[in-house]
This record gives structure tokens, sequence and C-alpha cells, in this order.
């Protein structure tokens, strides 16, 4: 899941952390989890594939962190305990 709208719309990872029931990309965090949870089966979720890569414009390492905190925090709360997210090695 990338951070950015199915426009292209870029969404900074600030206001993924930020995000509190009642906004609207709330909203959208909880839809994502409540998908996943309701398929029923193991599913592997990446936030914002390759977030190192140099491009500058969601936000800062620590934006990230806080974003990934609170998009793993959304999917706990909905019980979406499906998803996983693994580390591959190459």
């Amino acid at each position: 899941m990338k951070s950015r709208r199915s426009d292209g719309t870029i969404i900074p990872w600030a206001s993924v952390a930020t995000a509190q029931p009642g906004d609207p990309l709330y909203a959208d965090l909880v839809s994502w989890a409540d998908r996943v949870r309701d398929y029923g089966m193991p599913v592997e979720v990446t936030f914002h594939h390759e977030p190192t890569a140099p491009n500058g414009v969601n936000g800062t390492a620590s934006d990230f962190v806080a974003a990934w905190r609170r998009f793993v925090d959304v999917f706990r709360a909905e019980g979406a305990a499906n998803a996983s997210r693994r580390a591959r090695s190459r």
C-alpha cells in the first residue's frame, strides 16, 4: 500500500501518522484493515514499498516510522491478525 491516492495525489507520511478517528484518511486506513481482515486468509502487507528511495516527496524517515506505526496500530485495532509483514532476503 502506497501513501498515494488513486488519482496520484501524494499523501505525506506525517498525515498518515496523525490521522485520527473522524478524519477521512483514518477512515481509509480502517477500510484497508477491514478488507484485509475480512479476506480471511493470510496476507502479506507492505506499507509504501521502498520508502528509502531518494524522492523525499512523502517526508522524512521519522515521518515514515510514525506512519508505519499508525498503520500497524489501526490494523491491530481492527483485528486484521491475518496481515503480516515479512522481510525477504534476496
